[in-house]
């Protein structure tokens, strides 16, 4: 080996990968030890061009240059280009940490790549979507290699390269599948070259993925129909119309796809971003508020670049389709498009550590957008919904709902600082006094509570008028007769009002009925961890054949609520019948609901 060649080291794994960027740090400048994340940035953006190279010769000139002019950096070989990509996601999920002798190592980081939103799309999860959202303007193409599709945040590019092969199969001659047909946007300099590279090696020329593959921020620049004059652009925004002066000319993409970075910028998970981008999105951007998240952004942003009759396929959390949060991003999506009926759901844990559920949100772009409230939860699909459950929650849906007034939040809220408050009631100071949570509570029976707070931080003013206490962490609501004493925000609060007391109530939210219709309609009672929320009660149906049958359900709620001890197997059956009866239930009907009971509910 001549001397002053680098070293050459096949990696095959990310944990290599890893070894090799501390490796390339600690022969860095001393002046980059300052900033180490830009050092590690760097490290792996140099390794990962070089690994890039030797794959697809010349595709290194693909990469934006570094940064950093790094000593002696490694050459590093993949045996594919997927190898490549996962790799440098699973770098993400470290942090560079300085040690002692000046010298940086990287160690797992988990939180930081979920913070960052960065996690590698499973294939058949990308295939799903395409099927969906692709395929059909395929279909209806004269030409499918004119269409135009765009990743506005492309990442590794394993949309992007599913996408083409599709093409291809259509018949496009690869160069133009995975070139002329593409466009791709990204804020990292090294995914924008890893997409570059993944698509050459594809078959697509250098020079047009150059000009199609772009860095940029794609949220902050203005979109094809934004006015240019008032929102002028940050800087390192993408100016959509300079970078796809065609696509602008045409209205918008053909489709729009992508996985963009799920973040959080309000709440417990909130990540900041600097002054004048939060300023310019809250002034913009109306997904960017209630719950203001960077997938939000995307949703907004993708239903600005796609054009009439085009497609929108985004793959988000769960959680925008139907949480009231996200009502401003979706009644901003659609204002200019309409959601698909039966929306793919993914389930949760296709994403590594990342627990929470996700979806397909695919949609046509049409003028006058969507039937019905813009912001409406979007529907996702249901195959585990024979036709006669269809048919009943269609029919339950057309009732009027409980009143609003009739539920609330009156619990001690409970953080991580003030949970420390909390202490058995068999070691409770003198004064401290009793407080109910959750697993204190079943149908009919508030047990004897099993902590105890402080008095100062019970307000007691919060607790007047509460007259049931529903269970928050539950497959169903379970609700008992409240007697006065404090409770934390596991339990959710019920009212009553002349109409509503309290026995008809409590009778309402034990029955199998209530039961059936939560599981079946709400996505929190079938998750991991299940949720009872305010707006689940308030979704209630009224009974539309109450007043027959009102005062035998009051009465029974009442003396069941009065006894606190719950109830057996035929106490329920007699609610079960006479909620039936209250809401003119045929007998099929009845025995599909009490299968919910059968099963533990």
């Amino acid at each position: 080996m001549p001397r002053g060649t680098p070293r050459r080291t096949e990696v095959g794994s990310s944990e290599r990968l890893r070894a090799a960027v501390e490796a390339l740090a600690r022969r860095a400048p001393e002046a980059a030890r300052d900033d180490p994340a830009v050092l590690v940035r760097a490290a792996g953006h140099a390794i990962v061009a070089r690994a890039a190279g030797a794959l697809v010769p010349g595709a290194g000139a693909l990469f934006p240059p570094s940064a950093l002019k790094l000593r002696r950096p490694p050459a590093v070989a993949f045996a594919r280009l997927d190898d490549l990509a996962s790799a440098y996601a699973a770098l993400l999920a470290h942090r560079p940490e300085p040690g002692p002798d000046g010298r940086v190592t990287l160690v797992p980081d988990r939180e930081g790549r979920r913070a960052a939103g960065a996690f590698y799309t499973p294939p058949d999860l990308v295939e799903r979507l395409l099927a969906r959202a692709l395929d059909p303007l395929v279909a209806a193409a004269r030409s499918p290699a004119a269409l135009r599709v765009c990743d506005p945040a492309c990442g590794a590019g394993a949309l992007l390269v599913a996408a083409g092969a599709r093409l291809r199969a259509a018949g496009v001659r690869p160069s133009t599948a995975y070139g002329d047909c593409l466009a791709g946007v990204d804020a990292d300099p090294v995914a924008v070259g890893l997409t570059r590279t993944s698509l050459v090696a594809a078959g697509a020329e250098p020079e047009l993925v150059v000009e199609r593959i772009v860095l940029g921020d794609a949220l902050t620049g203005p979109a094809f129909d934004d006015d240019r004059e008032r929102w002028p652009a940050l800087d390192g925004a993408l100016d959509w119309t300079a970078a796809y002066p065609t696509a602008a000319a045409d209205g918008g993409f053909d489709l729009v796809l992508g996985n963009p970075p799920w973040i959080a910028h309000a709440g417990r998970a909130a990540r900041p971003l600097p002054a004048p981008v939060r300023a310019l999105h809250r002034r913009r951007s109306a997904a960017f508020s209630r719950y203001p998240t960077t997938h939000g952004l995307f949703v907004e942003r993708a239903a600005a670049l796609v054009r009439p009759r085009g497609r929108v396929a985004l793959v988000l959390p769960t959680s925008v389709a139907d949480l009231d949060g996200y009502r401003p991003a979706r009644a901003a999506h659609d204002a200019r498009c309409d959601p698909e009926p039966d929306l793919p759901d993914f389930g949760d844990g296709r994403f590594g550590p990342v627990f929470q559920p996700a979806m397909g949100l695919v949609s046509v772009r049409r003028p006058g957008g969507r039937r019905g409230a813009p912001g409406d939860p979007w529907p996702l699909e249901r195959p585990d919904l024979a036709p006669p459950e269809r048919a009943l929650l269609a029919r339950l849906a057309a009732l009027p709902t409980l009143p609003a007034h009739l539920f609330g939040e009156r619990g001690l809220q409970t953080d991580t600082a003030s949970r420390g408050a909390l202490v058995a009631v068999a070691d409770a100071p003198p004064g401290a006094v009793p407080i109910r949570e959750g697993l204190d509570v079943r149908a009919f029976a508030a047990g004897a509570p099993r902590l105890a707070v402080d008095p100062a931080l019970v307000r007691a003013g919060r607790l007047e008028g509460v007259a049931l206490l529903v269970r928050q962490t539950a497959r169903r609501p379970i609700a008992a007769l409240a007697d006065g004493m404090a409770f934390r925000n596991s339990l959710l609060a019920g009212f009553v009002d002349g109409a509503w007391p309290a026995g008809l109530l409590v009778a309402l939210l034990n029955s199998s009925l209530v039961a059936w219709h939560h599981e079946r309609r709400f996505r929190d009672a079938r998750q991991g961890m299940p949720q009872v929320k305010i707006a689940h009660l308030r979704a209630i149906p009224a009974p539309p054949l109450l007043d027959g049958v009102r005062f035998e359900l009051a009465a029974l709620g009442a003396e069941l609520g009065r006894r606190n001890t719950g109830l057996d197997d035929a106490e329920q059956t007699a609610l079960d019948r006479l909620v039936a009866r209250a809401y003119g239930l045929d007998a099929s009907e009845a025995v599909l609901v009490g299968r919910v009971v059968q099963r533990g509910g």
